[in-house]
C-alpha cells in the first residue's frame, strides 16, 4: 500500500513538472483574438459580483467568475491569466490519470501515467491551454471530466459496501452519497460553464454501458441514479430560452443578423453557415481532427476550410463512411468484451456533436473543440498500450518516445502562440488564401507599429474578400493615423459604409478626420451617428468630450478677446456659450466613464475640462486618477 502510494506521488509529480517545461513558453504569451472584447474590454469582470456576471452569460458562469477573480489580482497582465488556464490543464490531466487508473488499471499505473501525459502534452490541447478565453473549454472539461471520476468513485464504493455487506449508513454508504453529490455538482458546474457539456449525462450512460458493466444492479436501478443528471439536460436549453435575447447566444443568431442585414450570404467567404452547410461539412472536418491526432502538424488557429453543399460529394460520402465504420468496430467491441475500446470510440463521436453537427458555428473547424474529445483517444491508446504488458521494455520506450515527440511540438506551438504577430505570421504561412488571418496578421502589426506591412496585409485581404468592411476601416484608421492622408482615408471609409451602411466605425473615423480637421459640428455628427448605431462606443463618447471641449475653447478665446475690446454683452454671450459646451462634454466624458472606468483616456480630458474651466481641484482629482489608473 505505502510502495503504491508513493509511486502515485511520484508519477504526479512527473506530471506536474513535464507539464512546467512544455507549457513553459505560454507563460509569455500575449492575448489573443477574442481575449480582447471577454476581458480587456469586457467591463462585467471588473468587479466581482455573481449577479452581474450570469447574467452575463449564463452558461459561461463560472468561466467569467474566474476571469474576474484572476482580474481582481492581476488586471490586464496577461501571466497570471497564463498561469490560470496552465493551472486548469494540468489539473485535468491529474483528473485524467485516476480516470485511466479506474477504467484500465488492470494493466497496471504506467499506462495511465502515458494516458495522462498524452492528454498534457498533445499539442491539440494549446489551443484550450495557452488561449487565454478557451479557459471555457478547458474548465468546463475540467468539470465534466471530474463528474465522471465522482461517478466511478461512487459506484465502486458501492461495490465494495456489497462484497462487505456493510449498509447504506455504513462507512462506504456515506462515502457513496458524498461521491455521488460531488459528481451532480460538478455535472452543473460544468453546465454552467461551456454549453458542450450538454452532452455529460450521455457520457455517464456510456460510463455505465461500457464500463461499469455491472450486471448485478437491475436496469431501473440504474437509470433512477442516471435520473437527476438526465434533468440537468434541461439547464442549458432553459437559460438560453429565459435569456434570449442575451447577445452572447450569438454563434448561430449572429450569422442570421448579418443575412438580414444583407452583408453575407450563405457561402460568403470568412462567415458562418447555415445548419445544411455546417452539417454537410463536418464529416470531413471528422477527418481532418482524425488527422491531427495522430499527426499533430500545421496546426492553425483559422482554417482555410471548404465549405459542402451537397450530400451527394464525394468529400462527404467518404468521410460519412468512415464515421459509420467507426460506430460498428465500437459496437464490434462491444459485443466482443473489449467496451473499454467502444467507450472511448464513442466517447470521441459523443462530445463531438454539440459543436460539430447541426447547429451552425462561425467556424466550422477549430481545434479547441477536441479538447475534451481527446480524452476518449487517450482511452483507447492507453488500452492497446496496456495490452502490450509482455513487452515491457519496448513498452516503456515507445511510451517515452511518444511523450517527447509530443512535448516537443506543444513547446513549439506555445512559442507560437507567443505574440499576434508570431501567431498570425504561422497561420498566414499554412493558409495564405483565407481572408480574415490577413485582417488579424495586419491588426498585430497595426498594434506594433508596422504601418506599411499592415496596409499590406489589409490590401491583401480585400484582394480575397472585397466584402470585409473592417479591412477597408482599418486601411483608413492607418491614413488617418500615421499617414495622415485624409483624402485617402475617406476613401475607404465610404467603401465600408457602401458595403454596411450601418458601420458605427465608417462614422466614428470621418468624425476623426473631421476633429483633426477642426470641422468640429460635422464631427460632432459622425459620432452621435456612431454613438446611436454603437451606444456602448467608448471612442465616441471620448471624442464628442474632444470636440465639446475645442468648442468650449474656441468659445472662450473669442469672449476673451471682445472682453478686450470692451463688448462686454458680447463676450458674456460667448462664455454662456462656452459653458453650454463644457457641459456638454463633461457629459458625455462621464457616460464613456461609466461604461469603463477603469479607462484613463476620460480622466485625462476631465482633468484638461476642469483646467481649462478654472477648477483647478477638481483637475488635480482627475490628474491623480490617471497616475493611479496607468
Amino acid at each position: 500500500m505505502m510502495r503504491s502510494t508513493l509511486r502515485t506521488f511520484i508519477f504526479l509529480l512527473l506530471i506536474i513538472c513535464i507539464g512546467i517545461v512544455v507549457y513553459l513558453p505560454a507563460f509569455q504569451a500575449s492575448f489573443h483574438l477574442d481575449d480582447g472584447p471577454s476581458i480587456r474590454d469586457n467591463t462585467v469582470i471588473r468587479h466581482l459580483n455573481p449577479e452581474a456576471i450570469f447574467n452575463f452569460w449564463p452558461t459561461r458562469f463560472f468561466t467569467y467568475l474566474s476571469l474576474a477573480v484572476t482580474f481582481r489580482y492581476a488586471g490586464l497582465d496577461p501571466f497570471l491569466y497564463h498561469l490560470g488556464n496552465f493551472a486548469i490543464h494540468l489539473f485535468n490531466a491529474l483528473v485524467v490519470f485516476f480516470l485511466l487508473r479506474r477504467i484500465v488499471g488492470k494493466y497496471g499505473m504506467l499506462p495511465p501515467l502515458i494516458g495522462a501525459l498524452i492528454f498534457l502534452v498533445h499539442p491539440l490541447q494549446t489551443q484550450a491551454a495557452t488561449y487565454i478565453i478557451q479557459r471555457a473549454t478547458s474548465l468546463a472539461a475540467g468539470f465534466y471530466l471530474l463528474s465522471i471520476l465522482f461517478y466511478l468513485k461512487c459506484f465502486q464504493v458501492k461495490k465494495n459496501s456489497f462484497e462487505s455487506e456493510s449498509t447504506s449508513t455504513g462507512r462506504f454508504g456515506y462515502l457513496s452519497v458524498a461521491y455521488y453529490i460531488l459528481s451532480l455538482l460538478s455535472a452543473l458546474c460544468a453546465m454552467l460553464t461551456k454549453e458542450f457539456t450538454i452532452t455529460l449525462p450521455g457520457a455517464l450512460i456510456l460510463v455505465e454501458v461500457l464500463v461499469l458493466r455491472d450486471r448485478r444492479v437491475k436496469s431501473s436501478k440504474k437509470f433512477f441514479r442516471l435520473l437527476p443528471f438526465i434533468i440537468l439536460l434541461l439547464i442549458i436549453p432553459a437559460l438560453t430560452m429565459i435569456y434570449s435575447e442575451n447577445p452572447h447566444y450569438n454563434d448561430s443568431g449572429q450569422v442570421e443578423w448579418l443575412k438580414e442585414a444583407g452583408v453575407i450570404d450563405e457561402a460568403a467567404p470568412g462567415h458562418g453557415e447555415s445548419p445544411r452547410v455546417y452539417l454537410l461539412t463536418q464529416p470531413r472536418v471528422f477527418i481532418t481532427y482524425l488527422r491531427l491526432l495522430v499527426l499533430p502538424i500545421k496546426q492553425q488557429v483559422d482554417y482555410d476550410y471548404p465549405k459542402l453543399f451537397s450530400l451527394f460529394n464525394p468529400a462527404v460520402i467518404f468521410p460519412l463512411l468512415v464515421i459509420f465504420s467507426f460506430v460498428i468496430l465500437a459496437c464490434f467491441y462491444r459485443e466482443n468484451n473489449l467496451s473499454i475500446i467502444a467507450f472511448g470510440i464513442f466517447w470521441f463521436i459523443l462530445t463531438l456533436l454539440p459543436e460539430s453537427s447541426i447547429i451552425p458555428i462561425i467556424d466550422v473547424i477549430v481545434e479547441h473543440r477536441l479538447y475534451l474529445p481527446l480524452f476518449g483517444a487517450v482511452v483507447v491508446f492507453t488500452y492497446f498500450y496496456g495490452s502490450l504488458a509482455r513487452f515491457r521494455r519496448t513498452r516503456f520506450i515507445l511510451g517515452v518516445a511518444v511523450v517527447f515527440l509530443l512535448g516537443w511540438l506543444t513547446y513549439q506551438r506555445n512559442l507560437v502562440w507567443r505574440d499576434p504577430v508570431s501567431l498570425w505570421e504561422d497561420n498566414v504561412a499554412k493558409a495564405p488564401g483565407r481572408a480574415r488571418i490577413h485582417g488579424n496578421l495586419g491588426k498585430a502589426y497595426l498594434d506594433q507599429g508596422r504601418y506599411e506591412r499592415a496596409a499590406d496585409e489589409f490590401k491583401r485581404l480585400i484582394e480575397i474578400d472585397p466584402t470585409f468592411a473592417g479591412a477597408y476601416n482599418n486601411l483608413a484608421v492607418i491614413y488617418i493615423d500615421h499617414i495622415k492622408d485624409y483624402r485617402l482615408a475617406r476613401k475607404y471609409i465610404e467603401a465600408s459604409l457602401a458595403l454596411f451602411p450601418d458601420y458605427p466605425a465608417g462614422y466614428l473615423n470621418l468624425g476623426v478626420i473631421d476633429l483633426n480637421n477642426r470641422k468640429l459640428r460635422s464631427a460632432i455628427k459622425n459620432f452621435e451617428k456612431a454613438l446611436e448605431l454603437d451606444p456602448k462606443s467608448l471612442l465616441a463618447y471620448y471624442n464628442l468630450g474632444a470636440c465639446y471641449i475645442n468648442l468650449g475653447d474656441l468659445y472662450g478665446r473669442e469672449a476673451a478677446s471682445l472682453g478686450s475690446v470692451k463688448k462686454q454683452e458680447k463676450a458674456e454671450e460667448k462664455e454662456a456659450l462656452a459653458r453650454d459646451e463644457y457641459r456638454r462634454a463633461e457629459e458625455f466624458l462621464r457616460r464613456g466613464q461609466s461604461i469603463w472606468p477603469e479607462d484613463p483616456r476620460f480622466n485625462v480630458l476631465l482633468a484638461r475640462l476642469y483646467k481649462g474651466m478654472g477648477k483647478a481641484e477638481e483637475a488635480e482629482e482627475h490628474f491623480d486618477k490617471v497616475r493611479k489608473l496607468r
